[in-house]
Parts: structure tokens; C-alpha cells; sequence
């Protein structure tokens, strides 16, 4: 259920937001899966979110990786 994947997320300090940037994806597609107006996401935003969901990076171990590498580039 992409409800209850992206609401984990949420509680590991994921916001919609983040979560559609990080995943290339606009916050209301996120919304729209939350909320239930969009059943299923596309086959890539989908494969985003689950590794997401296994990861062990949490939202703000991931801000200071991605400010790090904005600045290496």
C-alpha cells in the first residue's frame, strides 16, 4: 500500500516535498498517492520509493549527503 510506504517515510522525517524531489517526482503526485486519487505511481517513482522505504538513510542524513555533493560538483 503506497499510502502507508510514504506515511513510514513521513515518520522517518521524509516530507512530500523531499520526497518528490529526491525522487524526480512533483509533492502533489506524492499527495495524490497519499491521499488515495492516485492508486499506483508510475514503475520508476515506485522503484524510488521502496528503496527509499528500505533504506537506513533518514531525511536528515540524506539533506547533509546531498548539500555535501551539490558542493563537489
Amino acid at each position: 500500500n503506497w499510502q502507508k510506504l510514504i506515511n513510514r517515510l513521513a515518520k522517518r522525517g521524509w516530507t512530500q516535498e523531499r520526497l518528490a524531489k529526491r525522487c524526480g517526482a512533483g509533492q502533489s503526485t506524492i499527495s495524490d498517492l497519499v491521499t488515495g486519487r492516485t492508486k499506483q505511481p508510475s514503475f520508476e517513482l515506485g522503484v524510488k520509493l521502496v528503496d527509499l522505504s528500505k533504506s537506513k538513510i533518514h531525511a536528515h542524513t540524506a539533506r547533509v549527503f546531498w548539500r555535501r555533493a551539490s558542493r563537489v560538483g
